[in-house]
């Protein structure tokens, strides 16, 4: 859901026990067509990377936090990288890490997880307008 108050765009995402990741990922899409969050069984060991750890997102969220029945979380594009999978953590318990569409791949945002959300959505558009590439479907 998306709301404006004090001139700032505020977003929520609503979660439930069974609602799968894929639709998670797809509401947080739609805010930013350029991002995407993924699912992580853990946190990594540094150095290495996160393909093994990442959870199928046809999976329900009771599968991987079992505590929680509903929740609510809000942010906007102001909020940081690393502030919303903090909140993640923190807040429901749940391992998520940002990509953003570079080019024809997607990267982790470790290296940028001070950047706004807008910002690293705007550089995955960006990116993606001069090399002439539609924007991500999935």
């Amino acid at each position: 859901m998306k709301n404006q108050e004090d001139g700032k765009e505020n977003y929520s995402l609503k979660m439930n026990a069974d609602q799968t990741l894929h639709r998670i990922q797809d509401e947080f899409n739609h805010f930013f067509p350029f991002l995407k969050l993924e699912f992580i069984q853990e946190e990594r060991e540094k150095g290495s990377g996160y393909k093994n750890l990442i959870i199928t997102n046809d999976a329900n969220i009771s599968r991987i936090q079992k505590k929680i029945n509903s929740m609510e979380m809000f942010f906007n594009k102001f909020t940081t990288v690393k502030e919303l999978e903090n909140i993640f953590s923190r807040d429901f318990g749940l391992n998520v890490k940002v990509f953003r569409k570079s080019g024809n791949i997607w990267l982790v945002t470790d290296s940028t997880d001070n950047w706004s959300l807008e910002q690293q959505n705007e550089e995955g558009r960006s990116l993606a307008a001069h090399l002439r590439i539609d924007p991500p479907k999935d």
